[in-house]
C-alpha cells in the first residue's frame, strides 16, 4: 500500500483519485480543550489522530483525518475547532474534494 497523499490547512480544493487513501491535517492544540471535529462531508473518515510538534509537555501539533476516496464526484469536508462545553467554534475550514475515476 502507498503512503496516503497529505494536505495542510492551506489548501482548501483538492484533487484525488478514487481509491486513494489521503489525509487533511489541520494545527491543534488540545492541551487548551479544543480540538477539530468533522462536521460534515460526503466521504468516509477512516480515522483520526493527534501528531505533536515535540515530546515537551502541552506542544501543539496537528489532527490529522484520514479518509479513503471511495465515491466519484465533489465532497465538502466541513471542520470546526472548537472545546466540547463550548456553543461555538473558534474557527473552521472547509475543503472541496475532488474524487476523479
Amino acid at each position: 500500500m502507498s503512503n496516503p497523499v497529505r494536505f495542510d490547512q492551506s489548501q482548501t480544493a483538492v484533487k484525488v483519485r478514487r481509491g486513494d487513501t489521503f489525509v487533511i491535517e489541520l494545527p491543534s492544540a488540545p492541551t487548551t480543550g479544543a480540538a477539530w471535529q468533522l462536521a460534515g462531508g460526503g466521504l468516509k473518515l477512516d480515522s483520526e489522530s493527534f501528531v505533536a510538534e515535540s515530546d515537551r509537555t502541552g506542544a501543539g501539533g496537528k489532527q490529522q483525518f484520514t479518509f479513503q476516496a471511495s465515491q466519484a464526484g465533489s465532497h465538502s469536508l466541513s471542520f470546526q475547532y472548537a472545546r466540547p462545553w463550548e456553543k461555538s467554534a473558534t474557527s473552521t475550514h472547509e475543503v472541496v474534494v475532488t474524487v476523479e475515476e
